[in-house]
């Protein structure tokens, strides 16, 4: 498999391949990501306007854990988009069954 398969390797400049490390978020980099995120708007956020918060806000250089990159936030901001929607499913779904709608469906 090549890069142009999706495997998870970088091409180096004299052309041999090294695999990523993972980049995990500290706990206060993913908190300035949400604020980040929320400042913005959920659905109008992108992940070069998330970056460049990132990038003028002195807390996320100092969060121990260094910063993100434009594509590792585009990555965090697609799973957060998931998660949230997962979310509001759930919770959907579980009031609605805490409704009190009976086996057939028919509230009483």
């Amino acid at each position: 498999m090549g890069d142009k398969n999706g495997s998870r390797k970088r091409r180096k400049d004299d052309g041999s391949t090294k695999p990523r490390k993972r980049f995990v978020w500290p706990d206060q980099l993913h908190q300035d990501f949400i604020a980040a995120v929320f400042d913005v708007g959920l659905k109008s956020a992108s992940p070069f306007i998330v970056h460049q918060m990132f990038q003028n806000d002195a807390s996320a250089s100092a969060s121990g854990g260094g910063s993100a990159t434009v594509e590792q936030v585009k990555g965090h901001l697609q799973r957060f988009r998931l998660h949230r929607l997962y979310q509001r499913d759930e919770a959907l779904s579980s009031s609605s069954a805490a409704g009190g709608a009976s086996a057939d469906g028919v509230a009483g």
